[in-house]
């Protein structure tokens, strides 16, 4: 692992994120021109912003391709899920609303740390999800990810729930669909390949590059030319 990205994930762990979690999410919305049946949720990484998905195209690209669905990026950062009230929030602030709205699905998508806590809701709460699309997500540590291929506990509670989750397919087979979308090279990649061999070969999307959102645009595009959500 990159000294640049253990760095990062230290600052997550002890804490030294400077973040008010209590706050109201910040959210960047848009919306379809006729009333949408889809809500899809992006979750950013740990360095991002709820803008990041319209900056780099994201919205875009489910624009250009007339979906009828409404999108809406969260601001989640580390204050979050350091707090342990990342979920608590995406549920009070954005889906239960969402839901009382008559949405009749919700999609969650999340890069690299999003990726993390999309998994964990759709987890704990299955049945606010129609489906789960994780890119580039961070799935733990190395000695983590070296402890669940052992067969062990890892460390970090947070992320133990997670694989323990995963093994019993959830998401995946037993709950919401789940897809991951991954570059070759890119420095998770360890964790994404034992993602990968939980999933159908349909549900995994491959392409050259590393951990950046020229990647991820790219593979997001791929996924929306076959998606599933709403019945496209």
């Amino acid at each position: 692992m990159r000294p640049g990205l253990i760095l990062l994930l230290l600052v997550l762990i002890a804490g030294c994120v400077s973040m008010d979690s209590s706050r109201p999410l910040v959210t960047d919305k848009q919306l379809a021109e006729e009333t949408a049946p889809v809500l899809v949720i992006f979750l950013p990484g740990i360095r991002g912003s709820a803008e990041d998905f319209r900056r780099r195209g994201f919205f875009d690209d489910v624009d250009d391709r007339e979906l009828p669905w409404d999108l809406v990026a969260v601001g989640l950062g580390p204050g979050h899920y350091r707090a342990g009230i990342m979920q608590q929030a995406l549920r009070e602030e954005v889906i239960e609303p969402a839901l009382a709205d008559g949405y009749r699905e919700i999609w969650l998508v999340g890069v690299s740390l999003g990726g993390l806590g999309a998994l964990r809701y759709a987890q704990e709460q299955p049945e606010h999800v129609a489906g789960v699309i994780v890119i580039a997500p961070f799935l733990g540590w190395p000695a983590d990810l070296k402890a669940v291929a052992a067969g062990d506990q890892p460390e970090e509670a947070h992320i133990a729930a997670l694989w323990n989750g995963l093994e019993k397919g959830s998401p995946g087979r037993q709950g919401p669909p789940l897809y991951l979308l991954r570059g070759e090279d890119d420095r998770l990649r360890e964790g994404h390949r034992m993602l990968a061999d939980k999933l159908p070969a349909d549900h995994v999307l491959t392409s050259d590059g590393g951990h950046r959102w020229s990647v991820w645009r790219s593979l997001w595009q791929s996924w929306l030319s076959g998606s599933q959500a709403g019945g496209e």
